[in-house]
């Protein structure tokens, strides 16, 4: 009672002696799971049932059907002679596989991290970030496979548990969480994860990151999930003053500018979106906004179309543009805009650039930076990471 399993099921068939392996999770106080057998009406179905971490088999249950090509009665004198023996493989096959697939079997399970009050699992990289920045970090005890850099040195050991495409339920189920933190579009979240966190108790989190005032909510949402409310209010509060700080240093030098987030194809930051506010708070007046909303892709003509005066090329990760002659700026610098013209052509280098987080006043300052050339050569901005 209470632990979790995993199904094998081991198919024989009576006309030809071949050995099927299907596999399946069973969930937890599940009593008629479902199985799904593919090919031909088996002769017999063994199934064993294997504890996680348990190092055994707890249960098991063989049922007789009618063998292939029988009248359908159950009865098969034939088959019944050979049944013992491949009670037996079947048997030793099942452990085997068991014992292949259930990974952790005869090791002792990780213990959960011990913390007091609000236990969080965060697969969205923007919101553990921001965690982190309101002084929750010790809420977390399970994050995506992008958050570990972004953690104190103290919690960088925190499990992998999913990110939008994969989720680890066994992991989740080890580190009890009372929340989970994700980003998807409502009518893509699967059935089985909201099933799973109703069944485990654990809280649903959707934030949704896509705007600054997005950023703001799910800064709020997020500080009364980890009991630091009034330290995600203030630190909102500090940014929103940083933001106008700097939206009044350019408003009155704007220029036209073009933001590739990839290459190939060509895809703009559109209109209405996180990165496209930022760009306006630097002064940057959005050549690519009347294209649409979100990231609109391009053709080479359209790019010429916008005459940007600054193009910026997203390139989180890499290093440091050196200069204008840098290799990867090639493409673009042979196109006849102004910001060929101008020598404002740039990468923007820094690390978790695309990132919400309450730290954006730096990624707008030094978007800032490279949009107008102030304070240090703007080759060198936009070169470091964002916390």
């Amino acid at each position: 009672m209470g632990h979790k399993y995993r199904m094998v099921e081991v198919v024989l068939d009576s006309a030809s002696s071949a050995v099927v392996a299907n596999m399946e999770m069973i969930p937890i106080d599940t009593d008629s799971p479902e199985h799904v057998h593919a090919g031909k009406p088996p002769a017999l179905r063994m199934a064993a049932c294997f504890p996680y971490g348990a190092g055994g088999i707890l249960t098991s249950e063989s049922r007789t059907l009618a063998p292939t090509g029988s009248a359908g009665n159950g009865k098969s004198p034939a088959a019944d002679r050979g049944w013992p023996a491949q009670l037996r493989q079947a048997a030793g096959l099942a452990m085997v596989l068991g014992w292949l697939i259930c990974p952790g079997c005869g090791k002792p399970m990780a213990a959960a991290k011990p913390v007091k009050g609000p236990r969080i699992v965060s697969t969205v990289p923007a919101a553990t970030r921001i965690l982190v920045q309101i002084g929750a970090a010790n809420r977390l005890v399970g994050v995506s496979p992008y958050d570990r850099p972004a953690l104190p040195p103290g919690e960088r050991k925190l499990p992998v548990v999913g990110d939008f495409l994969h989720m680890d339920y066994e992991m989740l189920l080890r580190v009890r969480p009372t929340a989970l933190v994700i980003q998807m579009v409502r009518s893509r979240i699967p059935p089985h994860l909201i099933t799973f966190t109703e069944r485990h108790h654990i809280r649903l989190i959707n934030l949704h990151l896509t705007t600054l005032r997005q950023l703001y909510r799910s800064a709020a949402v997020l500080g009364t999930l980890a009991d630091h409310a009034h330290a995600a209010q203030q630190r909102v509060a500090l940014l929103k003053r940083k933001l106008d700080a700097i939206s009044r240093r350019y408003a009155a030098h704007l220029r036209r500018v073009v933001l590739i987030i990839n290459p190939s194809p060509i895809m703009v930051v559109g209109a209405h979106n996180f990165l496209n506010r930022l760009m306006e708070l630097a002064g940057a007046v959005n050549a690519a906004a009347p294209l649409g909303a979100g990231y609109p892709i391009i053709d080479r003509e359209t790019l010429l179309r916008l005459a940007p005066q600054v193009l910026l090329i997203a390139a989180p990760g890499q290093p440091p543009q050196r200069d204008p002659t840098d290799p990867r700026l090639a493409r673009w610098q042979r196109l006849p805009i102004p910001a060929v013209q101008q020598h404002r052509v740039f990468l923007v280098t820094a690390e978790n650039f695309e990132i919400p987080s309450l730290a954006v006043a730096r990624q707008v300052r030094l978007l800032g930076r490279l949009i107008h050339q102030t304070g240090r050569p703007a080759r060198q901005a936009l070169t470091k990471g964002q916390r």
